[in-house]
């Protein structure tokens, strides 16, 4: 039987956030499905890799809709702004359907972006290099894998 450990290689905060890292050993996925989903927000209850609990209270990611709000009003005010300075629209419909067609297709991103920011900002989480160690695999000759606790 031979040990196969998964790579210990630091991973930044930004780089976490942006890739929805587990907020404790920054290797385990947060989500369940891709960003293309239709199911684009549903996260594991805890960490595959560590077996950290991402919502430490019931309701902990409604606060991840403030910071959601932010981003729709920047995405609001630039593309406000780049219509205006670029083509400076007469009517202000034109202004509604885009700054609304653009929130709605950056909602995917927003949203998952927002609930990173909120975990690792207001979380009582903090990166354990330790937890990001644990996984040591057993492979035995048939191919078989067991993961160790």
């Amino acid at each position: 039987m031979s040990q196969v450990t998964h790579s210990t290689q630091h991973v930044s905060t930004g780089k976490a956030i942006f890739s929805g890292r587990c907020p404790v050993c920054r290797q385990g996925g947060l989500f369940v499905h891709p960003w293309h989903s239709l199911d684009f927000l549903a996260n594991h209850p805890q960490c595959p890799v560590c077996d950290t609990q991402f919502e430490p209270e019931p309701g902990f990611f409604y606060g991840s809709l403030y910071v959601s709000y932010s981003f729709n009003v920047a995405t609001l005010v630039a593309v406000s702004l780049f219509l205006y300075v670029l083509f400076n629209p007469a009517s202000p419909w034109v202004y509604i359907i885009a700054s609304i067609g653009t929130t709605l297709l950056l909602v995917p991103f927003t949203a998952r972006l927002s609930r990173m920011i909120w975990i690792y900002a207001f979380g009582p989480f903090a990166y354990d290099p330790a937890k990001a160690n644990i996984g040591v695999t057993d492979v035995e000759e048939t191919g078989n894998t067991a993961q160790k606790a």
